[in-house]
């Protein structure tokens, strides 16, 4: 009964490597289908050519014997190269890390020059088979260095795992290029049982990247879709879905501990003088502006909300009522002191502020109710805090 050693001596690397290419051309087109779903994404139309250029180049390296030496040496070492260049592109742009263009000249330039000297000139397999596994280890190991660097927490378990695999494949074809050299092979697709375990290794390591890749863009998609179910997308602060969630969890909180905090309800004045001088997509602009305004004044653990209309909500965890009426106060002043671009001309606005704090309220209505009644005073005189 033949043993391990010997079946993987009788492993034809070559047919191997044509089922390589095919599996990453099936890969190439699932990326492709994402691309078409989000295409708002950077990263997933190179990685789709990517796996294109890198599945041609094994498919012409796996036909040599059968195809001229320019197509199934050069070319496909140069489709390799490039392919890999693209995939480490992708994946920096995929995950907002800008990608090194000194690491990709010099993995990229040194195989598209000297490939055709070591294969016309000085045929010379150990020289390419170094050269191909330098750009391999530079560029999957850029790409490995961007996603374990990466901070987006909603997907960041997955990229530092498709980072792992990155080192296995940066590993693996270092110990490719060392084995070619030791065993001084002469032809890549000898029956050799240390490359074929390599290439098994290469196989596997690609498809679970692959995989591991895919569900990086659905964790990503399911975290951008959760998002715009809690902001509005006008001006990127929370919606008053999300505000009310907040609002309820920090009144059981108020119910447990008797930590007591305040409401904000601040409404624009005269904001539809606005829209009928200088139309709506100016009063958008200043919308957005004063959600942004409201946002850098208020404390890190103070939460704003578009509440409606031309009303925002601002909740202030903690805080009592002399503190919440200093806050509104400072945010009347900033709003004021506001001057927003539309066109040639500046557009300043002031606002009405209600407070309420949750002392003596048993719910949530009250605390509403008693901001909704402050705010209405507040508009008696317009630019004010009650």
């Amino acid at each position: 009964m033949p043993s391990l050693f010997d079946l993987l001596q009788m492993f034809d690397l070559q047919t191997a490597t044509v089922l390589l290419s095919l599996a990453m051309l099936v890969q190439a087109f699932s990326f492709f289908l994402q691309f078409v779903l989000v295409r708002e994404y950077q990263g997933i139309r190179t990685v789709t050519m990517a796996y294109l250029g890198i599945a041609l180049g094994i498919f012409l390296a796996a036909l040599r014997g059968s195809l001229p030496v320019f197509l199934s040496i050069i070319f496909s070492n140069y489709f390799l190269v490039i392919g890999v260049a693209l995939y480490y592109v992708g994946i920096s742009r995929f995950v907002s890390e800008n990608y090194n263009r000194i690491l990709v000249t010099a993995a990229v330039a040194p195989a598209i020059i000297l490939f055709p000297y070591f294969t016309y000139v000085n045929d010379n397999i150990t020289a390419r088979v170094m050269l191909i596994g330098f750009s391999g280890t530079l560029l999957y190991g850029g790409a490995a260095f961007s996603l374990l660097r990466m901070r987006q927490p909603a997907y960041r378990f997955t990229a530092n795992l498709l980072g792992v695999t990155y080192i296995i494949q940066t590993l693996a074809l270092i110990l490719r290029t060392v084995g070619l050299v030791r065993y001084q092979v002469r032809d890549v697709f000898e029956p050799n049982g240390f490359l074929s375990v390599i290439l098994l290794v290469v196989f596997a390591n690609t498809f679970l990247s692959a995989q591991i890749f895919l569900l990086m863009i659905g964790q990503r998609l399911q975290s951008d879709l959760g998002a715009l179910a809690r902001v509005d997308s006008l001006t990127s602060v929370l919606n008053r879905r999300a505000m009310t969630q907040l609002l309820d969890a920090e009144f059981s909180r108020r119910m447990r501990t008797r930590m007591d905090f305040s409401i904000l309800l601040i409404d624009l004045d005269h904001f539809k003088s606005i829209n009928d001088s200088y139309g709506h997509k100016a009063g958008d602009i200043v919308l957005h502006e004063v959600a942004q305004l409201i946002r850098g004044s208020l404390r890190a653990q103070d939460f704003i909300s578009r509440w409606g209309g031309e009303e925002f909500l601002v909740l202030l965890p903690v805080t009592g009522p002399r503190e919440a009426l200093e806050i509104g106060e400072r945010l009347r002043t900033v709003i004021g002191d506001g001057q927003f671009p539309v066109g040639d001309d500046f557009i300043s606005v002031t606002a009405s502020i209600g407070m309420a704090h949750s002392n003596h309220c048993d719910n949530l209505e009250k605390i509403y109710k008693f901001a909704d009644v402050a705010l209405y005073k507040a508009k008696l005189t317009r630019n004010s805090v009650v």
